[in-house]
Formats: structure tokens, sequence, C-alpha cells
């Protein structure tokens, strides 16, 4: 009798000893090197009693400091050792064709602009765009052509180039010398005068002239020679508006009419369609409300404040250039006025700020014991390395050898620690960290209130040395969002001294006070906000949290109403869908935006709890989505670029924060995230179908991710379909990330990434004006056991998809359907992707394959027809790929998670524009049917 074969993936009884008792020596090995490093460690502790270890410490920390200043020396040394010659540069004369081809194409634009230009017509952004559509057909034979005519050879070539490049490019000598050789270069072609050239500007609006007079003054108020321009690149574009434009295809003719700055006027006519947020936030260009600025100036009409219209674009400008500064507008609203005059009697300003404790988030610090016993020492420490000597007054032009360091210095980082800890203790707030900076302080013969008179000399010192007229590195966006806190906090303090009877300079307090509301206003302008983002976001919560802390000053009132209303109309509403989902490049972003509002609602005291109500709506929608997308050990499917990291604790934070804020019981529980509250989530405006095995969160539950992007005409992107499957923590389809050498931004867009699909080899086509392209969900079913979506994606050249995702809840499986027409109706090459997590390692290849891990088990994976699966590995993870020559058809892929492999089959029969799949896997077998536009399953299990 034949001896049968032994089960792969099982070992024998020897093989199993003898793996036992490999571990055991490799287990007595490990405790006989920790015994010798113990013993070493030993012998080289002073022996006798009483000797300090601190000289050996010493000796030790100042030779690995040596040892890091070697490294790095030898670093720039083989750096220098590397930099490429220009003698040694490879020739590439396929690449000099193809500038000289793009530089004789730019000439012949240029032509064609001047000779329009000449025929004093002065097109607006709509027009341009529409003289554009001409140029659309030959732009797009000529993308056909280069992708045909492309070797890959070649291409290998190019990326080595561009990366030579960037080495090259690393080094500042480097760079410096090719700006001087590119100056030299402009001024050889007569692009540039000798002379400082003027600043140039543009205004697209219907009635130009009253707005194009007040700019003029304000220039030759700032002694700056301007000069408007009807064509080119300028470094000002004002769009103002009679009517509200079309996002998507203004934001498209806005990249055409290129500009360092574009600055959009909204005026009351077009301010309640929310166009000019929606465009604003694609285009990246500054928004300036012109209704909420009047109604703090108490000005009338619109059309008789234009020279206060233009400061404030100006103020843009200056704010968003490196190269020319305007002048902060010369008239101040009258709350300014008023509480800049009340700084002057500081005990009658502080006695109307409200006690505030605990403080809220957006200003807390957690206090540093680092900070404070440097403090104590009477000097600044930034970083475990750089050390500065506290002097009277501080030397604010000192050097630093990173960036990093610089921005702390001049932010006072190094304070916000010190001044959380004073005000805590002077609350009667106990905490470790209190306690731990307690007793440095008394090691050091130092309290308290020393620490706090230290703190309050420094920003005294900076305060005088950085008026904000100087501007320059100490005004820049970071600092001063970093600095606000601490000279809030300053005041605070400041208040809390005064009720103890603690003296302090009030000289200095009116100089500090008067700075922290430069501070103020400066976030509080249009002309360094963002509208839609995350960086907006955190901007309007800083300043809603500044005016719980000095709730009581009518300037206070004001500053929270424009704050809230400011949030929710730039950043909420137009970022939000109906449904709760942040329309932002991430799930990651979309629960740093959670937490943010969540956190915020928390701090509003019971007698504002009624302000706070419209936020807490929208976060309360938004941990829907959250909880749709978190797999059972809190982590998102491998979907974006957001990081693998557990999001359930935040998660359930915000719950709970939102449940206190509402005066609610909170969640009880451990564990983050135990049931949700359905196991199929369609969030339909923001195009997501999310379909989990059940409402039970469990390591043995399974989730498919199918995510339509619609294309953007203003930001340039395709949009596309992406699909993810995974298995309790296990990610199976990822999507993946492009390769690192490949630099061109469509890569990231690559359907091949996506789980999609090519036509004769090329992705998605390049968004265009006028096209009729659509990536949208277009139906979704659910049924007992199993949960369906159907995208339709028309972005491509060659023809069109249509996809079915069904997902087989109990069996972990998942059945895709893509139904392929090509657009001539001739037979084209159809090539699907499949990007496997990479934890997981083909077995075999053919119509069927598994992927198989031993810690996470495998991935069954079965075609329909006779086609191939290759697979191409890589750093992500493995590649499957699949082709298929025809005009109209459809191919079916079934995906099973299994703990050992198992086989599976799936047929498709097309029925004109219909189709029928029989698919069986472990433990089921399915009848599925697409007819008339409906979709039937019929499951049955199987032993």
């Amino acid at each position: 009798m034949a001896r049968e074969k032994r089960p792969s993936g099982r070992r024998s009884p020897v093989e199993g000893a003898t793996r036992a008792e490999l571990k055991a020596a490799k287990k007595l090995a490990r405790v006989d090197r920790r015994t010798d490093r113990k013993r070493q460690k030993q012998s080289t502790k002073p022996k006798q009693q009483g000797v300090s270890p601190e000289p050996v410490k010493a000796e030790r920390k100042a030779a690995k400091k040596q040892a890091r200043v070697e490294r790095r020396t030898d670093r720039k040394r083989q750096k220098q050792d590397r930099e490429p010659k220009a003698e040694d540069a490879p020739a590439k004369p396929a690449n000099a064709e193809r500038k000289a081809a793009k530089k004789q194409a730019r000439v012949e634009r240029r032509a064609a602009r001047k000779d329009q230009s000449a025929k004093n017509s002065k097109p607006s952004l709509g027009e341009i765009a529409d003289g554009k559509e001409a140029q659309t057909a030959a732009r797009k034979a000529d993308r056909k052509a280069k992708k045909a005519d492309a070797d890959p050879a070649a291409r290998a070539e190019q990326r080595k180039a561009r990366r030579e490049a960037k080495k090259a490019d690393a080094d500042p000598a480097a760079r410096a010398e090719q700006r001087k050789a590119r100056r030299e270069a402009k001024k050889a072609s007569g692009d540039e005068d000798d002379g400082p050239r003027p600043y140039r500007f543009k205004i697209f609006a219907p009635h130009a002239e009253p707005l194009r007079s007040a700019l003029l003054e304000g220039f030759a108020a700032a002694a700056v020679k301007a000069e408007e321009r009807d064509e080119g690149r300028v470094d000002l574009a004002v769009h103002d508006f009679d009517a509200a434009p079309d996002p998507e295809r203004y934001g498209a003719a806005m990249a055409q009419a290129t500009a360092r700055t574009h600055v959009l006027i909204e005026r009351q006519a077009v301010a309640q369609s929310g166009a000019l947020v929606k465009l604003a936030a694609m285009t990246g260009a500054a928004i300036l409300q012109i209704e909420p600025g009047l109604q703090r100036f108490g000005a009338g009409s619109e059309s008789a404040n234009e020279g206060l219209i233009a400061e404030w674009v100006l103020a843009i400008a200056s704010a968003r250039s490196k190269k020319v500064k305007f002048a902060p507008p010369r008239r101040a609203p009258a709350d300014l006025a008023a509480v800049r005059d009340s700084f002057d009697r500081p005990a009658e300003f502080l006695g109307l700020i409200r006690n505030v404790v605990p403080l809220p988030k957006a200003l807390s610090a957690r206090p540093s014991e680092e900070d404070a016993a440097g403090l104590a020492e009477s000097k600044i420490v930034l970083g475990s390395e750089i050390s500065i000597a506290l002097e009277r007054p501080l030397n604010w032009s000192r050097e630093f050898p990173d960036r990093r360091s610089s921005s702390a210095y001049f932010g006072l980082d190094y304070l916000t620690g010190v001044f959380s800890y004073w005000y805590a203790r002077v609350q009667g707030q106990s905490s470790q960290q209190v306690k731990a900076i307690d007793a440095a302080l008394k090691s050091r013969d130092a309290t308290p209130n020393t620490l706090l008179a230290r703190a309050m000399q420094i920003v005294d010192d900076f305060v005088t040395a950085h008026p904000r007229e100087d501007g320059g590195p100490a005004w820049q966006d970071q600092a001063v969002l970093r600095r606000v806190r601490v000279l809030l906090l300053y005041v605070l303090c400041c208040r809390a001294a005064l009720k103890r009877k603690i003296g302090f300079n009030e000289a200095t307090f009116a100089a500090t006070a008067r700075a922290l509301l430069d501070h103020i206003e400066i976030l509080r302008s249009d002309a360094r906000y963002a509208p839609v983002s995350r960086d907006g976001i955190e901007q309007d919560c800083l300043l809603i949290g500044i005016a719980l802390a000095l709730r009581g000053p009518p300037y206070a009132g004001a500053l929270l109403d424009d704050s809230l209303a400011r949030l929710k109309r730039l950043q909420l509403d137009p970022g939000l869908t109906q449904e709760g989902v942040w329309l932002g490049d991430s799930f990651g972003e979309h629960c740093a935006i959670l937490a943010e509002i969540s956190g915020l609602c928390g701090d509003f005291p019971p007698t504002h709890v009624a302000r706070a109500e419209p936020l807490a709506a929208a976060a309360k929608k938004m941990t829907a989505f959250a909880e749709a997308m978190l797999k059972c050990n809190g982590e998102p499917p491998a979907i974006d670029a957001s990081r693998q990291r557990s999001y359930a604790e935040r998660l359930m934070g915000a719950r709970k924060t939102l449940a206190k804020a509402a005066g609610k019981s909170a969640p009880q529980g451990k564990q983050p995230l135990r049931m949700r509250i359905t196991d199929t989530y369609v969030f339909r405006e923001a195009q997501y179908f999310i379909s989990h095995s059940s409402t039970s969160v469990s390591p043995d539950s399974s989730l498919v991710v199918l995510h339509a992007d619609p294309p953007s005409l203003a930001r340039g992107g395709p949009g596309g379909i992406t699909l993810v499957f995974a298995h309790g923590a296990a990610n199976l389809l990822v999507r993946a990330a492009p390769p690192e050498d490949e630099e061109d931004e469509s890569s990231a867009h690559d359907p091949a990434l996506r789980n999609g699909v090519r036509i004769d080899g090329q992705g998605y086509r390049a968004v265009e004006s006028g096209s009729a392209v659509q990536v949208r969900i277009a139906k979704s079913w659910r049924g007992q056991g199993w949960a369906a979506a159907r995208c339709l994606e028309s972005n491509h050249d060659g023809g069109s998809l249509a996809r079915t995702a069904i997902h087989i809840k109990a069996a972990h499986a998942l059945v895709v359907v893509d139904e392929l027409e090509s657009a001539d109706g001739a037979e084209h090459d159809f090539t699907q992707f499949w990007n496997i997590a990479p934890e997981f390692s083909a077995r075999q290849e053919g119509p069927a394959s598994a992927l198989h891990s031993d810690a996470l088990g495998t991935l069954n994976i079965a075609c329909s027809g006779e086609a191939a699966l290759a697979s191409r590995a890589g750093d992500g993870g493995a590649q499957l790929s699949r082709s298929a020559r025809l005009a109209k058809g459809a191919l079916a892929t079934l995906f099973q998670w299994t703990e050992q492999p198992a086989p599976l089959a799936i047929a498709i029969e097309p029925h004109a524009a219909d189709w029928s799949i029989r698919a069986s896997g472990q433990g089921f077998e399915a009848r599925l049917a697409f007819c008339g536009g409906e979709l039937r399953c019929e499951l049955a299990q199987t032993s």
C-alpha cells in the first residue's frame, strides 16, 4: 500500500523534536549572552563606595557626541565626493530635442497670444478656457504618440538622470550655482532687465476700474513699481465677481492664467452660494470675505470702501510673497482699538477675564520637566544638544545648525510647558509632571515664581526685539502659530498673579498683550487662511480656544462669534458631506479633524454649550464614517496614504467627549470598538461602499471597501475606482504606492495601483474641459449574507469600465465582475491588476492562485476563462495581472480568505448587456445574475 503524502504545511514528529531542540538551544544562548552583558556592565561601574557615577556618564555622553560629530563630517565628505561633475554628465540628445520642441511650442503660443492682444481683446478667464479647447485634440494626440513611442530603457535612463540631478540639488552650493546660471541665462535672453522688475498684477473683474485705481494707490504708497499685464505670468491675480462662477471650469482656467498669488474677492452678491469657497479650496487661492470685514469696521456699502479692500488684497499678497512686503492696513476696527487702549490699565482689563480651569485643549501643553530644569539653571534648552545661556537681552540673531532649532527658538516653545506648570500649580491642579517639576526646582534651590520671572523676561525681550512691522523669520506662519499660545499663557499667568497679589511689570504686560493682539489679528485675517483644509480648521480651533480663555472682554466675544462662523462656513459646510465624510486626502485626515472638532466641543463651558451644538452635530456624523472604515484592530484598510495605526482609541475619545459635552453618559467599557451600527455602509455623496461580514468587531471578520473618486478639472486629478479587501487585522488587496523613482504626478493616479484596469497599456486620461468623464457608484444592494455595489468609470481613452463588487460575508469571499467596452468598437487589450499585501507570497500561477502567509492565512484567487494570472514581485508586495483582448465583454474574479489553500471556481456567462455567474469556494456556492440593472444573489452553504 502506497504511503500517503503528508499534507503541505505540517511537520513530522521528528521535525518537531528537532525544531524544539533548536529553540531550546537558542533560548539558552540568549540567557548566556544576557549574563555576560550584565557581568561586563558591573565590571565597568565604579567600585569604591560613595563614588558618584556622574563623571562616568559625562565621559560616555562626551564620547557619543564626538562620535556623532565625526560621523556627520564623514557623511558630508562622502557627499561632496559623490557630487557629479559637469564634464561627467551623460549626454541626453533625446531630452535636448524634446526641450527644443517645447521651447518652440512656447514661442508659438506666445506669438498667438500677442496676436490676440493686438486685436484689443481682453478675454475673461472663462473665455481663456474656451480658447484652449481648440488645442485639446492636438495635446491628446501628442500624449498618445509619446506614450506609444516611449522606450522602457529610455524611461529608465530618464529616471536615473532625475535621481542624479536630485542628489546634485541636495548641495546648497550647487543650488546657488544653478540659480545664478538661470539668472544669467534670463539676462542674456533679454527676459530680465538689469534693474528690479516691476510687480506684475492682473484684475479679472467685470467692473475693475475702482479696484484698479485703489490698488495703484496702494502700490504708490508702498513705493512699489507696479505694472498691469493682460497676459503671461503675474505676481498677483485678483478675481472679482458679479455672479457665482462654476468652480470646476473657472478653476481650470485659473491654472492656465498662472500667478504666484490668486485672491478671490467674495462680495455679498456671491457669498451665499459657496462657489468661491470651493474654488479657493481647489486652487489654493486666498478668499477675501468682504461682508464680515466691513462689519468690523462699521462701514456701509462695498463700493465706498474700495481703498480698504485694496489694503486687504495687498496684505494677502504681502503674506504670500517673499519678495515684496506691504504695510498692514492702516485703519483698525473699533473693537481692536478699544482693547489696545485698555492694556494701559492692566488691573481693569485682567479683571474682566473669567477664571479658566482647565485650559482649552488647543492651548494646553504638558508641563516639561526638562524645560523647567533648564530655566531654573538660567539657560534655554533646545533639544538634547543645544542650550543657550539666559542673558539680558537675548541674542535673537544667533544661528542654528538646523531649521527645527531656529523655529523652536523664535516660536518660544520652550516656555509653553513652563507657563502651563505655573498656571496649573497656582490653580491647585496636581499631576505627576507638576510634582516632578517641583522636585527638580527644589533640588536647584529655585521656586515656581523664579521660573515665572525668567520666562516673562524672555517674552519681554522677544516682544521688544521683534515688532510686527519688522517682519522676518520670527513672523513666519509656524512661528506665529506656536508663539501665540505662549503669549496668551503669559496674559493668563498675569491675571492669576494679580489675583494672588504677585507683582509683575505693567509696562511689559501692555507691550506683550499688544503683541498677542497682533498674533490674533494675523490668524484672524484672510491672508494666511486656507479654506476646506486641516490647517484652516486648526487655525479656527486655536482662535476659538483663545476666545474661550479670554472670555469676558467684548473683543473676546466678537472673536468667538467670528471664528465659529468662519469655521462653519469656510470649513465644515463645504468640506463635509451631508453624511459626515471629510472630502480630504485620506482617512487619517478625517480622523484628525474629528479629534480637533470633538476636542473643541469639550472646551465649551456649560453656559456656552448651545454655541457648540452645530460643531457637535458635525462631529457626531463624522464618527459613523470613522467606525465604518476600521478593521478589528482599529486600523483602516490600505486604501490611501493613512498611517497603519489604530484609530479606535481616538474614535472612542471623540464619542466620550461629545457625550460629556451634551450632558449624556459616556460609552463604557475598555474595548474601544465592540459593535458597529450596521454591517454595510453606503456614503452616497462621498462615493464609498463599505461592507463588513458582521456588526460585531472580531478577528474572524472581513471587510470590502469600494471608492469611486470623481475627477476634478480644477485639481487636474482624473479620479478612478479603488477596491481593497481585508480579513481580521490583515490587508489582502491593497492600494499600492507608486515607485519611489517615478516622479511623474500622474503615476499616483495609475489604475494599476488601485486594483484597476489599463486599456492598451495606458492609464487614466488627463481630465479636460468639456469631457463627459464620470466615476461614480451607480447602485448598491444588500441581501441575506451578502452586499454589493456597482461603479462606472469612463476616464480611459480606449474604453469604459463597469465594476460590480459582491461581498459574500460569512465565507469571507469577494466576487469582482468587470464589464469592459472599447470606445471605437474594435478589439483592445484590457489588463486587470491586483495588488497583494506584502505579507503574502505566491504559491502558484494560472487561472487559480493561492497566496499564503504563515501568520495571516491564505488569499485564494480564481478567474473566469483561460487567461493566466501573471505575478510580479515588488517591495510593496506581489502584483498579479491578466489580460484579455476584446471589444466588449466581462471578466470575473473570485477572492476568498481561508486558513489553508482551498479550491475555488468561477464561471461567467454574458447575455447581451447582462451576465450570470456560478462561483464556489470553501463553505459556499453562489449564483449571481445581473439583469435589467438589478442584481440577484443565491447563496448555499457547503460542507
